[in-house]
């Protein structure tokens, strides 16, 4: 069995453990008993590597979907409210986004923040000290995207549902095998997800 096995199936805490031993030897301690300690605290380290990659992969599967879902009600607000609307973007880490309305059913001149009354939500110290929050974007940290083709300048939804075209790319900073991307097709204003971990050969995933 090995020693991760042994602490989970005991439910014994390796902390707990650590301290039982060096309480019941204020002498100090023999060869055998340090060596418990250092694979001890090995086994600690080895239980923590899973949630720490699951917490960091869950931070870029939710940035991920929140873009997503702002693309999706640009659209959708394009088309039933006959005006402009666009999603722009703060690319970096951390990155921002925000979803502003046209004036205009084409060709508008002047763009307001449409999530003024909830924007820079995020307050954390990495957001604050960006101008994220100051100019009304959405904050998200542990995630760096890099945006492409028109997109750049934002991706914005005309009347009838068509949009510019590109891609939003999507990298957990503390694994960078860890990537996603959203596509856009200027055709009809498609939202598209592709998780990278999950196909072979994609030519985007390829590229960063």
């Amino acid at each position: 069995m090995s020693a991760t096995t042994f602490f989970k199936k005991t439910q014994i805490n390796p902390l707990n453990y650590i301290k039982g031993l060096v309480m019941n030897n204020q002498k100090g301690m023999t060869l055998i008993e340090l060596i418990i300690v250092v694979v001890i605290m090995g086994v600690m380290f080895i239980m923590a590597i899973p949630t720490f990659t699951s917490t960091s992969h869950s931070k870029l599967k939710s940035a991920v979907r929140d873009v997503a879902t702002e693309l999706q009600m640009a659209r959708m607000k394009a088309i039933y409210r006959n005006v402009e609307f666009r999603v722009l973007f703060s690319p970096g880490s951390p990155f921002g986004y925000k979803l502003e309305k046209g004036n205009k059913a084409s060709g508008s001149d002047t763009w307001t923040n449409d999530h003024a009354a909830v924007a820079g939500y995020n307050t954390s110290s990495a957001c604050s000290s960006s101008s994220l929050n100051a100019n009304g974007y959405f904050c998200i940290e542990g995630v760096t995207i890099t945006v492409t083709g028109s997109l750049s300048s934002g991706a914005q939804f005309n009347t009838n549902g068509t949009s510019s075209s590109g891609s939003i790319r999507f990298k957990n900073l503390n694994d960078s095998n860890d990537k996603s991307y959203i596509s856009l097709s200027d055709t009809t204003g498609r939202v598209n997800i592709v998780d990278c971990t999950k196909v072979t050969g994609d030519t985007i995933c390829g590229a960063f």
